[in-house]
């Protein structure tokens, strides 16, 4: 799903289909590694606290939706006991299905000024989230094994390189220029960003890499990979050139 268009019936639900199987895979990971394991890929976090992460991400996304002014949007306070927090999340995740139930144009706010605040957006943004966090719970588990369909990677590095990434915050303290070429290997799909000092990246989708364009960095591999790599989770993609560039453009 692209930020600046309509999304179709079928675009949403599909992204609600994703929400559903990774949420349902993030769970069985983290059950299997247990509370106390540790999140390799998020260093100062436990599956406890990953699971209870996302729990209160989608309660405050619940209120998002309630709430489409954005005054006053918070999470709720998740319990503490790790089955309490298992089915706290159980809880939120039937109240985000019945909040999703109202169709992909309903009114929603959202921080993050590239996105429509409506519903389609933050099913973009769950389907993402749980995807992401799935394979840290994985990971956690010690057997990282799911794979991610190339449309729906290549729908992740997009959200983030053209939602995400310019509509952060503290941009006038990035002092880099130069151009990188993130690109899939399986998909016709390549992103060249533009950095200056103290500005917004300016980041553009192609088919293939643009007639001129000249790279500083480039990026490449399988959508998967790429997908993981601007993530910042273990990957299989190729890093070239002036590696420095990647950091402004890593998720936080």
């Amino acid at each position: 799903m692209d930020g600046g268009h309509t999304v179709s019936r079928v675009e949403y639900e599909n992204a609600l289909r994703a929400v559903e199987i990774h949420c349902d895979g993030l769970r069985a990971a983290a059950v299997e590694a247990g509370p106390e394991a540790r999140v390799p890929t998020c260093p100062k976090w436990t599956v406890h606290r990953l699971v209870t992460h996302i729990a209160m991400v989608h309660s405050w996304v619940l209120a998002a939706i309630a709430n489409p002014s954005g005054e006053g949007i918070k999470p709720d306070s998740p319990p503490e006991e790790w089955e309490a927090v298992l089915g706290w999340w159980d809880a939120q995740r039937d109240d985000i299905r019945e909040a999703f139930a109202a169709g992909p144009d309903a009114p929603a706010w959202l921080p993050f000024e590239g996105y429509p605040r409506t519903t389609a957006s933050w099913a973009r943004r769950q389907a993402h989230e749980a995807a992401i966090h799935r394979l840290d719970a994985e990971y956690a588990a010690g057997d990282p094994s799911v794979t991610f369909d190339p449309e729906f990677a290549a729908d992740g590095i997009d959200e983030l390189l053209r939602t995400i990434l310019p509509s952060r915050s503290g941009w006038n303290d990035v002092h880099v220029s130069g151009t990188v070429l993130v690109r899939t290997s399986d998909l016709s799909r390549c992103w060249t960003v533009t950095l200056a000092p103290t500005e917004e990246p300016v980041v553009s989708l192609t088919e293939s890499t643009p007639a001129g364009f000249q790279a500083d960095t480039t990026l490449t591999g399988t959508a998967d990979d790429v997908y993981r790599a601007v993530w910042g989770r273990p990957n299989g993609a190729e890093k070239h050139g002036e590696t420095a560039l990647l950091e402004p453009l890593a998720s936080r």
